[in-house]
């Protein structure tokens, strides 16, 4: 049944998403960010690093600028990564939600960078036929 490949996908990918979000935060810190290869084999669909500032400044996404929101109570999709830069959090996980970027619904996980204030986060899209939003 279609159906229930749709929810095992999904279960997969929110069981997987926090590992790679914390796995790519620790090589950030010892390796040459352009040497890591966004895609893997894995689910991962797009990979971000921001700055200190969270400022994006490498990502899978050719073309397209982003900075996430320094303030992590803004009323954005981003926002609660902010906290990631603040040291408050950690690791971040954010369920799968339309992002405000062009409305796709995506599960963001973020993990807070190990070699100075920076967000590391890697983002998987929902399963066509699945049941998120």
């Amino acid at each position: 049944d279609r159906g229930d490949v749709a929810a095992e996908e999904l279960a997969v990918l929110e069981r997987d998403a926090p590992r790679h979000a914390a796995v790519r935060s620790h090589a950030v810190g010892h390796l040459e960010v352009r040497e890591l290869d966004p895609a893997d084999g894995s689910a991962i669909g797009e990979f971000w690093i921001s700055d200190e500032n969270g400022q994006v400044v490498f990502t899978n996404m050719p073309g397209v600028e982003f900075a996430f929101p320094t303030d992590p109570e803004a009323d954005t999709q981003a926002a609660p990564f902010a906290s990631l830069l603040t040291g408050d959090q950690v690791v971040v996980d954010q369920g799968f939600m339309p992002r405000d970027l062009d409305g796709m619904v995506f599960k963001y996980v973020g993990a807070a960078g190990v070699d100075q204030a920076r967000i590391v986060q890697v983002g998987v899209a929902a399963p066509q036929d699945s049941d998120a939003p």
